[in-house]
């Protein structure tokens, strides 16, 4: 609570008593200060991380669709997926092995 405040016009010092409850008020407030302060920080970097990991998974997402949507597009009946002039299949190893050699 705050000291009692003088009369108008009066020349009298604070007591050391009200000098030292002052001092605590600006110091209680001085270090709410620095915590709500601190938590901006806080929720500012927690923001920032959370944005990041949304913009990632955005990108990731938009990358396996443009991919699946490419290979449905090459994707030919025989199993094999024509992209660039070249004949690659599904599994990427490009070489057929086996006994249905078709090649």
């Amino acid at each position: 609570a705050e000291p009692p405040s003088k009369p108008a016009g009066s020349t009298e010092e604070p007591s050391m008593a009200e000098e030292e409850g002052k001092a605590m008020e600006l110091a209680k407030a001085a270090k709410d200060s620095a915590a709500m302060d601190a938590q901006k920080a806080s929720d500012a970097v927690k923001a920032s991380k959370k944005a990041a990991l949304q913009s990632a998974a955005e990108a990731a997402a938009k990358a396996f669709k443009d991919k699946t949507e490419d290979s449905a597009k090459n994707l030919k009946v025989d199993g094999t997926i024509h992209k660039n002039g070249q004949r690659m299949f599904a599994d990427g190893t490009g070489i057929v092995n086996g006994v249905n050699n078709y090649a």
